[in-house]
């Protein structure tokens, strides 16, 4: 029976948005990873994201419209594109919580001059406190999330 269930659930089929560039809308907030061929600076990443609204798409390019600039054609092949999902406080917020509060209970714990239940007990407490300030500080900067589009 649970086999089936599994089974189930692993076939259904999930909601499909902006899947593909046929679907991306114009004026919706993109983001293309350009790749480059030489560092722009010392211990720089040799990739570029742009980001910018989309205004058209042709077989072989992307145009996006930056801030204050005409629109832009970028070759679509080897330059993947992401499409804005938009900025989640509440997603935010539990991330930066989540990872502030582990890391604040591991550099806790991992200090340990205070024997082993001390450790245990401020491991907690600093981690409980981390997760606060973390839950702050998402909330108050949310970031945007991103979902790739398909490759035609």
């Amino acid at each position: 029976m649970r086999l089936a269930i599994c089974a189930l659930c692993l076939g259904a089929p999930a909601q499909a948005r902006a899947q593909g560039l046929a679907d991306v809308a114009p004026a919706t907030r993109v983001r293309l990873l350009l790749p480059d061929s030489l560092r722009q600076a010392p211990l720089a990443s040799r990739k570029h994201y742009v980001t910018g609204q989309f205004v058209r798409a042709t077989a072989d390019s992307v145009y996006l419209q930056m801030v204050g600039a005409a629109p832009v054609g970028v070759a679509r092949a080897g330059a993947p594109m992401w499409v804005s999902r938009g900025a989640s406080r509440g997603a935010s917020s539990l991330l930066a919580g989540a990872a502030f509060g582990l890391f604040t209970a591991l550099v806790i714990y991992t200090d340990g001059s205070q024997g082993r239940y001390h450790q245990n007990s401020d491991a907690m407490v600093g981690g409980a406190i981390g997760l606060g300030v973390g839950l702050i500080v998402g909330a108050a900067s949310p970031w945007e999330r991103w979902r790739r589009v398909r490759d035609p």
